[in-house]
């Protein structure tokens, strides 16, 4: 004789009644949500939930986070600003990049010129190969620079590295927006550099002098 379910009664069906129910069901539990409230008020009122921090991550285990947005619209308004983010942040440093090259400044850090020699000797060099990207540093920059950096006005300038150190922060920025916009909600968070101070005590100390 099969099992059956345990019964389970929850009384309430505003917002953890349901999501009670959802979970318990998940489990195999034989779940019954009453609510004493009538049910035309119960489609034509309620509580107003907002969807910012646990809560999403919430939605997002349940699977319904899909859907909210279709039904608020709010994908394209959560992908818009981190885009505009990501432009902001594009033109910024396009901006910086065209100001220290006319200045003749683009390449006086040490290293700068350090990182265009390990890109350009994987192809280029008495040896070449992969063993050329051995060095201090994580090799994805020469890894996406070893082509590009065989042109010779690059290598001399460092155009094609800087034009990925652009590109490579406006991407970080839209993920970064992105996902701070996806969990909180709030495009001022991802706006804003130092909105969450750390834990540590010495770096509180740091941070509040900042």
């Amino acid at each position: 004789m099969p099992r059956q379910p345990l019964r389970v009664l929850i009384s309430g069906a505003s917002v953890a009644g349901p999501m009670v129910a959802y979970w318990l069901c998940r489990q195999g539990f034989a779940v019954t949500v009453v609510e004493r409230m009538p049910l035309a008020r119960v489609r034509t009122s309620g509580h107003a939930v907002d969807l910012f921090g646990p809560a999403m991550d919430v939605a997002d285990w349940t699977g319904v986070l899909p859907a909210v947005m279709v039904a608020l619209g709010a994908g394209a308004a959560f992908a818009r600003p981190a885009l505009l983010i990501a432009i902001a942040t594009a033109i910024a440093g396009a901006a910086a990049a065209f100001y220290y090259s006319r200045a003749g400044l683009a390449l006086t850090h040490y290293d700068a010129r350090a990182h265009l020699v390990v890109a350009r000797r994987i192809l280029d060099s008495l040896m070449p190969g992969w063993q050329q990207i051995g060095a201090v540093w994580l090799p994805l920059p020469h890894v996406l620079n070893m082509l590009p950096v065989q042109i010779d006005a690059w290598y001399r300038t460092g155009a094609s590295a800087i034009a990925i150190s652009v590109m490579s922060m406006a991407a970080g920025a839209w993920a970064l927006a992105s996902l701070i916009i996806r969990r909180t909600g709030s495009v001022s968070a991802a706006i804003q550099r130092r909105n969450v101070p750390p834990q540590s005590a010495d770096a509180r100390r740091m941070w509040s002098s900042a």
